[in-house]
């Protein structure tokens, strides 16, 4: 246990948000109720058109600092704006509508002060109020692999902390990934730092389909191939399977009306016609696609 105040070095939290006050209480809240009391909260209000600054105003703890932007910055941006502001030796940052365990703080903390290692993460519960019909849904624990693999997606999660160190070394989060700014931040965090992983879920992610990732899962999919082409685990050609393989997914909402009518006549009929028409449609989009990709990342590359 952390018991001196030798051993507690300050903990920045960055908490931006944009029109949610009716769920910030509780975020706030638990950033307030952590067992680890040594921290500063800054919050980032993006310009809120809602009752924000009342909802941040109504909380009387010293700990907290607040900012609102002029005009709305977007996620990165803000994330960048609070992180410019931290003082602490320990970063991390935490969504609006999210809960951190009462000692998901006390415990990263300690894990850091272990040595060995200058970014942690650690599993996490998802939750959500109600489903469809009302209902409450139970808590599922999302178990996280222990060793980083971020070629094949972004597994971090949301609960971290990292050294000032891997903050000053590696740089602001990228403005133009909104959406994954986060799984940019660690690609680049892994590539110089070691990671290690807390098997404990010491965090609540909520998982209502009005949360900023889920409502636009995918552009967030999309996003992802893009990063790990930006940070080189993907060469152009992989690029292109993957995007395919995110259309073909979606084979009901491709613009090509034969593609569609096609698609449901063969779904009907067998499992062998659909699975051979899936790999004429990915011959088809590779085809349609390929040039018009090659296009957007000579651009991308030379911006």
């Amino acid at each position: 246990m952390i018991d001196s105040a030798a051993d507690k070095p300050l903990v920045s939290i960055v908490l931006p948000t944009y029109k949610r006050a009716h769920v910030l209480p509780s975020a706030i809240q638990s950033v307030l109720n952590q067992t680890y009391t040594n921290l500063e909260l800054i919050i980032v209000d993006d310009n809120s058109p809602d009752n924000t600054p009342e909802v941040v105003n109504s909380f009387s703890d010293e700990r907290i600092r607040y900012v609102r932007n002029e005009p709305n910055l977007k996620l990165p941006r803000a994330l960048n704006k609070g992180f410019s502001l931290a003082r602490g030796a320990y970063l991390t940052w935490t969504s609006d509508d999210n809960l951190f365990a009462d000692n998901a703080i006390e415990k990263m903390v300690e894990r850091l002060q272990a040595g060995n290692c200058d970014f942690v993460y650690a599993d996490y519960y998802l939750f959500s109020e109600q489903d469809a019909e009302g209902r409450p849904l139970d808590i599922h624990h999302d178990r996280l692999p222990d060793s980083v693999q971020l070629e094949k997606g972004n597994h971090i999660g949301a609960c971290f902390m990292y050294t000032r160190k891997v903050f000053e070394e590696t740089g602001d989060y990228d403005p133009e990934l909104f959406l994954v700014e986060d799984y940019d931040y660690f690609i680049r965090v892994a590539q110089r730092f070691k990671l290690c992983h807390i098997p404990e879920p010491l965090y609540c992610f909520r998982r209502d389909e009005n949360t900023l990732y889920l409502s636009r899962f995918g552009e967030v999919k999309a996003s992802d191939v893009l990063v790990r082409y930006k940070n080189r685990l993907l060469s152009a050609d992989e690029l292109l399977d993957a995007v395919v393989a995110i259309l073909l997914r979606n084979i009901d909402g491709l613009a090509n009306p034969i593609l569609r009518w096609t698609y449901r006549a063969t779904r009907r009929i067998s499992f062998r016609l659909t699975k051979m028409h899936e790999k004429w449609v990915t011959r088809y989009l590779r085809r349609k696609l390929s040039a018009h990709v090659r296009t957007i990342l000579q651009d991308y590359d030379s911006a």
